[in-house]
């Protein structure tokens, strides 16, 4: 029984460590487009940064980073 136990544990830990590792990884597309849609912000072209972060919003919007691209866009349009 110990032998079975000293087997299955490294094995349960391995298998719980590539799921935690493949899932981790899932937001990464999704947080290069946040910083391409916030490119123009970074020229000041505020008429282009509102437009791609509500196009950044329409694709993706039930995230973290669409509440923070509503805000960007809010903060945009007031200084176009």
């Amino acid at each position: 029984m110990t032998l079975r136990r000293a087997l299955l544990l490294p094995l349960a830990l391995l298998a719980l460590l590539v799921v935690l590792e493949a899932s981790a990884d899932d937001g990464a597309p999704r947080r290069l487009a946040f910083r391409a849609a916030q490119e123009p912000l970074r020229d000041r072209d505020w008429p282009a940064a509102a437009k791609a972060l509500r196009a950044f919003r329409t694709a993706h919007p039930v995230t973290a980073e669409a509440s923070e691209a509503w805000v960007l866009e809010i903060d945009a349009l007031l200084e176009a």
